[in-house]
């Protein structure tokens, strides 16, 4: 893991100083960036349930981010993003027994910087090409909590770690100044569960996710 952030931080930087005297064909070379996407988990962790544990997908669940780019050329920018990710399960039931309710939710801050490139092929259409980025990304994960039948179990904590992500996505120009992506995201992370009820304190935890989404660019 440290040789592919140390050789992915290696080639960012041979880019940047490549690229860093070129200009932008936009007319600000500054945009906003927002995604939306659905998170699907790769890896599972056990966390506490009537009759004893559960198992769930650490990754999963629905997200969004907001940030900042730079276009260095017309094909290289840099970009930098914070967001949040949450997985949440609700059902509540009534009757003449009284009510019963059962939960579940977990969220995660995340921070992203990296760069992505388009890989132009036609500079007069709207769909000119395709972009593909890359980067590091610092997760803060919250308590994972449930509940059950009215029970509230003590929440399972993990540990905050860096990890890396690769994507694709397919630009749509609608103007000059606003473009829709849709793309795919592949995120690699690992953390560890360092408060628990459970016996599994110090596990180690897959937090790889795989991701669907839109993002919008918006050159100020």
């Amino acid at each position: 893991m440290r040789i592919s952030k140390l050789t992915f931080s290696i080639l960012l930087l041979s880019l940047i100083s490549f690229n860093i005297n070129a200009q932008s064909n936009f007319d600000s070379p500054f945009f906003l960036n927002g995604k939306m996407n659905l998170g699907i988990g790769l890896g599972s962790v056990d966390v506490p349930a009537d009759g004893g544990l559960s198992s769930v997908q650490y990754g999963s669940g629905f997200g969004f981010e907001v940030g900042f780019g730079y276009y260095l050329n017309n094909n290289l920018s840099l970009l930098a993003n914070v967001g949040y990710a949450m997985q949440l399960q609700y059902n509540a039931t009534s009757s003449s027994y009284g009510s019963n309710t059962s939960s579940s939710f977990f969220g995660r801050a995340i921070f992203r910087g990296g760069a992505q490139y388009e890989i132009i092929t036609n500079q007069d259409a709207k769909v000119k090409g395709i972009r593909l980025g890359g980067g590091l990304l610092y997760e803060i994960p919250g308590g994972y909590s449930v509940t059950e039948n009215n029970r509230d179990f003590a929440s399972v904590e993990f540990d905050s770690k860096v990890g890396f992500y690769i994507d694709c996505g397919v630009p749509i120009h609608f103007t000059k100044k606003f473009k829709l992506i849709p793309y795919l995201r592949y995120n690699s992370n690992s953390t560890t569960v360092v408060s628990s009820p459970l016996s599994n304190v110090g596990e180690a935890v897959n937090a790889s996710f795989i991701e669907i989404g839109a993002a919008m660019d918006l050159h100020l």
